[in-house]
């Protein structure tokens, strides 16, 4: 619907998306089941209940996964003029829903395992042979655990902008606006699941949140000098700021993000406008997510024992930290929003000599602190730094300079006078010096410095005759990744290794570049690319060799060929129809091996791990 001042506009969307992969068998422990294998099992030759043992049923199969996402989203509005001025306005309304179905199949009935262990005939569960369970005593334990999910949003929003008067540099222009929204989000694990009675997947609880929240900003663009002003060197000097502030219901008042600015700068030296120098300083925030205030479930995460430095699995209880929780007062503390601060200063040049060729390199420092994880690691490290668990204290015959065995180890038995931080959280064995189980609150821990550089080169031909040629190479050099997870402890630099913590860093090369080269000639296109990510130090505490091993360089070359119909055939209903086909990955290379990594030894967030994969598409626009 259009009027002279007035416009109507929506969008709306539907998509359905869905993904499978699997987990290695399922592995059956004691210390994670309380499963007890009694004296009369018909395969048990010992003659004794066995309350310490460990099994993978591989003859079982694996363990498949199966993720199912629908998402809705609409959107109806109004934009127009004010007037005859310069002033435009718009305001809309946005409604999204999300529902997702996850099935984890593969796993067992911890009630059918201890019932088919009890047995005291050849149906028994066996354990002791090497995969020689029966397959139909899998069969009937067997179990798959369904979890529903569900995220919804409505928000209302508006915005206003124009010029407000001249300056010498040109028009003074504003902009603000503001919006209310509520947000929802709710996870639905069936009985099974809620109650950990399955296995070889993380028990999860229900939960349901809501928030409000209510967010207003403002930005001028300030021109201070333009062409009129014919200075050498400045032929247009502009400046931008910007503020916005956001509250939530679920924050408490101490904790409510502020008010956060941005600013710009962007100078033209030079008549033919080639060459645009620019800088920028902002703030950011990004607020807990439902998750992290309200989610309950466990995990079994590695963890490094800080007193021997053993690599060892344990449970932990995850905790979304909502304020007041009853059960750890004083210790699970109101989450904060992450905050984050950036800078940034470059220059973007046309090069006046090659028509086409456009070069850029921009310097940028992100500062972020209170990160929020769920760190088994940090609240043990922690705890050790600032005293130890609450039943241990130091052994006085310890000597570090022999080996750790049952008469040497770092703790002993007792009560410690001064127990450190987050000895609530832990249960610790003082006789073996092992860490049994943690309570996991997502906390405010982690801070983090990276600097670097991102260059880009550009540069589009186009011929007469043979068509366009057109070829990009980006590129992000880290210089500095410093990262601090236990408050106090200081920074430490792992750019160019693997960073073995619970904040999601893993894998840190200095370098990673991505290029391409295109062909387009009358709706054919051809291309070729090729990206590329620098190598790195593996964990030392996980390779063979006990040292930091050099992981390779990856580089990985795709093709693709594509066909656009529009303009270019006698049948118009085929306008904006594309045909793409392509392969990713043509020469089939693995993804590098990287021991720290905890599952598949490779880092499947920084590799494609499919290697080669062939693909193909077709798409209309309406």
């Amino acid at each position: 619907l259009y009027g002279e001042n007035l416009e109507f506009f929506t969008d709306a969307m539907y998509t359905k998306s869905s993904s499978y992969y699997q987990l290695a068998p399922t592995p059956i422990t004691s210390q994670t089941t309380g499963i007890v294998i009694p004296a009369d099992n018909y395969y048990n030759p010992f003659g004794t209940d066995i309350t310490s043992w460990n099994y993978r049923p591989v003859e079982g199969g694996v363990r498949p996964v199966d993720d199912v996402y629908d998402f809705f989203r609409f959107v109806p509005g109004l934009r127009g003029r004010v007037g005859e001025s310069s002033w435009n306005w718009e305001a809309a309304m946005v409604y999204s829903e999300t529902r997702s179905r996850q099935v984890e199949s593969g796993d067992y009935y911890i009630p059918y395992v201890e019932e088919a262990l009890a047995r005291t005939d050849a149906t028994a569960f066996n354990p002791f042979g090497i995969q020689q369970a029966n397959p139909s005593v899998l069969n009937d334990a067997g179990l798959y655990l369904n979890t529903m999910g569900m995220g919804t949003l409505f928000s209302v929003d508006a915005k206003a902008y124009g010029d407000l008067t001249d300056l010498p540099g040109g028009k003074l222009q504003m902009a603000l606006g503001g919006s209310m929204s509520e947000e929802a989000g709710s996870l639905d694990p069936d009985f099974s699941k809620k109650n950990g009675l399955g296995i070889g997947y993380n028990s999860a609880l229900p939960f349901e949140g809501k928030r409000e929240v209510n967010a207003g900003w403002v930005e001028l663009k300030v021109p201070i000098l333009g062409e009129d002003q014919d200075i050498p060197l400045v032929h247009a000097l502009s400046v931008s700021g910007a503020v916005r502030i956001e509250d939530y219901s679920d924050l408490t008042s101490d904790n409510q993000p502020g008010a956060k600015p941005k600013f710009t700068l962007r100078w033209e030296p030079l008549k033919d406008k080639s060459l645009v120098i620019r800088g920028s300083y902002g703030e950011s925030f990004r607020a807990p997510s439902f998750a992290q205030l309200y989610f309950r479930g466990d995990s079994f995460p590695e963890v490094r024992n800080p007193y021997t430095d053993v690599f060892e699995q344990i449970p932990a209880v995850l905790l979304g930290s909502v304020p007041g929780q009853e059960e750890y007062p004083g210790l699970v503390a109101p989450l904060k929003p992450e905050d984050s601060r950036s800078f940034t200063a470059g220059a973007v040049w046309d090069v006046p000599a090659i028509r086409g060729l456009t070069l850029s390199l921009d310097w940028f420092r992100i500062e972020s602190e209170n990160t929020i994880g769920g760190s088994s690691q940090s609240i043990m490290d922690l705890n050790a730094l600032s005293g130890g668990p609450a039943n241990a204290i130091p052994n006085p015959s310890y000597n570090p300079n022999l080996p750790i065995t049952a008469g040497n180890r770092p703790l002993q038995p007792g009560v410690n006078p001064t127990p450190g931080v987050y000895s609530g959280l832990i249960s610790f064995n003082p006789v073996l010096n092992e860490y049994t189980s943690v309570i996991q609150p997502y906390l405010n821990l982690a801070s983090a410095n990276q600097e670097g550089f991102d260059m880009a080169i550009n540069y589009n031909l186009p011929t007469e005759n043979y068509g366009t040629f057109d070829f990009q190479w980006s590129a992000t050099y880290y210089t500095t990744f410093e990262q601090e997870t236990v408050p106090g402890a200081g920074f430490t630099d792992y750019l160019g290794n693997y960073s073995s913590d619970d904040f999601g860093f893993g894998s840190l090369p200095r370098m990673r570049f991505y290029s391409s080269l295109f062909w387009n000639l009358k709706g054919i296109e051809l291309g070729v690319t090729l990206r590329y990510t620098d190598g790195y130090l593996d964990d030392p505490l996980a390779t063979d060799s006990g040292e930091a091993d050099p992981v390779d360089s990856y580089y990985q070359i795709d093709v693709q060929a594509a066909y656009d119909f529009t303009g270019n055939t006698p049948y118009g209903w085929l306008d904006n129809t594309k045909i793409t086909v392509g392969v990713l990955n043509v020469t089939d290379e693995m993804a590098p091996r990287v021991y720290g990594s905890f599952e598949g030894n490779t880092e499947k967030n920084l590799y494609d791990v499919r290697q080669q994969f062939i693909y193909a598409s077709l798409s209309k626009k309406f």
